[in-house]
């Protein structure tokens, strides 16, 4: 029932996602926030479309995962195998570990990010 709008592909694969918690707290708690296309944008060429920077992506990252260092492979694996429970992390792995993770279907999406001290 489902298919891609871009190639008609209707394989549906679960990725890692954020989950969403609604509080009260004041929106300077809240996580970053990206800007999502809207109906009428996906119909626009990729270059008209809203540009989010790297800034704002580093920062949306940085908010809304846990930093698991160089653990990182290992609780990837758990999380996809569902040893543990769901959640979005980070973390540092060599690219051997990353090529073998995605080999083996975990989601993982290498994003060279800096030390913040390095951000202009």
């Amino acid at each position: 029932m489902l298919s891609c709008p871009s190639c008609g592909h209707a394989e549906i694969k679960k990725l890692l996602t954020a989950k969403i918690r609604k509080s009260d707290s004041d929106s300077a708690a809240r996580p970053a926030q990206l800007p999502v296309p809207s109906q009428s944008d996906k119909q626009m060429p990729v270059a008209t479309m809203p540009q989010v920077t790297l800034n704002q992506l580093i920062d949306y990252v940085m908010a809304n995962t846990d930093d698991v260092g160089k653990e990182f492979a290992s609780e990837a694996r758990k999380i996809f195998r569902e040893e543990v429970p769901h959640r979005n992390i980070r973390g540092v792995a060599s690219r051997e570990e990353t090529e073998a993770l995605i080999d083996e279907g975990v989601p993982v999406m290498p994003l060279p990010v800096p030390p913040k001290g390095d951000w202009h």
